[in-house]
Order: structure tokens, then sequence, then C-alpha cells
């Protein structure tokens, strides 16, 4: 399974091209994001900390949704990318990801 979260190294090994490639991935979904909670607040301002609840929100409410089977093909489409493009992980390392989730889910 390759890793799907970058460590603190990785962000430091990434190249300029590679920060500003996230960047731009990062920056369109809030941008998208930000633009449907305005439309819908109209002239209400939030706080920084609002803003961030109101997107979870967002994003919560856009993953449940969706139809499971339509999610589903697009997790198994991404992670088949994902494992085409980088490098694999240790058996042991994929396991303890697994573990730290499963304890972060009780």
């Amino acid at each position: 399974m390759p890793q799907l979260i970058p460590t603190l190294d990785d962000l430091y090994r990434m190249t300029p091209r590679q920060r500003q490639k996230a960047a731009k991935a990062v920056r369109a979904v809030l941008s998208g994001t930000d633009r449907f909670i305005d439309a819908t607040l109209g002239d209400r301002q939030l706080t920084e900390d609002q803003r961030i609840h109101a997107r979870r929100a967002v994003w919560s409410v856009m993953q449940a949704g969706q139809d499971p089977q339509v999610m589903g093909e697009k997790i198994r489409a991404r992670a088949r990318d994902l494992e085409r493009d980088l490098p694999v992980e240790p058996d042991w390392v994929t396991a303890a990801r697994r573990d730290a989730l499963l304890q972060a889910l009780r």
C-alpha cells in the first residue's frame, strides 16, 4: 500500500514544483467550498474558526450525499493511481498506519 499522507520529512523533501501543485490542489478545494459557504450565508462574516467548522460541515455533507458505489469506485481509482505513482511502503508500516487509524476512530 502506498503512503497516502506525507510525513513532515516528505514535505521538506518535496521539490518547489511538487509543493506548488499540492498548494494549488488545496486552494482549488478551499476556494470552491468558500464560494459555496459565502453564497449560502450572504452578508454574514465568519471568523477563521467558524470558517473552518463550516468547511468541515460542507465536506461531510458532500461525502455523505454520494452514492456509496460511486464513492467506492472513486476511492479505488484514486488508490490505483497512487499505487502506480508512489513508492510502496513495507507491510509493517501499512499495518502501523491502519492500527493508528483504528485507534483514532475509537
